[in-house]
This record gives structure tokens, C-alpha cells and sequence, in this order.
């Protein structure tokens, strides 16, 4: 997975659209980051799920985190298929998310 950096505007409500994860590396480790910029307030989860939101026959079943407030950082370890973004609420500013996912060079 390339680095993901999406910008959410103050008018975004709801589950936003997935960014996948290469559940395939071994072992899994994606950072991200969720950035309330300048003057933005609000309160969003981190959703995953272990499903291909691709396949039409597959109902995702989504597990999000704790709200946040603030600018927060955290990592990835377990083989999710696909994270997004859930905006409860974001006024005065944007929101961005970014993703970075390491990988292992050399190795076939």
C-alpha cells in the first residue's frame, strides 16, 4: 500500500469511503493519524473490518474505535482488509487521516 493522506472537509458526516490494507504482509504495521487541522473541532472513530467491501455478497462488518477529539496517532498490527474514517462531527476546519504502511523490502 502506498501512503494515504485524505482531507475531509467540515461538511463530511458519516462513514467515509475505505482505504484498503495489504492484509497479505507479514507482519502487518500501518501507521496512521487522524489531524484536526487549524481551527477544526469534532469527534470521529477509526473503523476496520476484516471483509472485502468490494464483494457484493459480503455485508461488512465494521468495529470502530473510541471517539477522538484530538490530533491522534496510532498503529496497525492485525490483517484488517480495510479501515475508514466515521465523522460524528467536524466544525471549524478540516480533518485529515493518513496511512503508512511499512513493508518488507528484499524479500519474495
Amino acid at each position: 500500500m502506498n501512503p494515504v493522506s485524505v482531507t475531509y472537509p467540515a461538511s463530511a458526516t458519516g462513514a467515509q469511503t475505505p482505504i484498503s490494507i495489504d492484509w497479505r504482509i507479514a507482519p502487518v504495521n500501518v501507521g496512521y493519524a487522524v489531524i484536526f487541522n487549524a481551527g477544526a473541532s469534532g469527534s470521529v472513530t477509526v473503523d476496520h473490518t476484516y471483509d472485502n467491501v468490494n464483494d457484493p455478497s459480503v455485508t461488512p462488518v465494521w468495529f470502530s474505535s473510541s471517539a477522538i477529539t484530538a490530533n491522534t496517532e496510532g498503529t496497525i498490527t492485525v490483517p484488517y482488509q480495510f479501515v475508514r474514517i466515521t465523522v460524528g462531527s467536524l466544525a471549524g476546519g478540516t480533518l485529515t487521516f493518513k496511512l503508512n504502511q511499512a513493508t518488507q523490502i528484499g524479500t519474495t
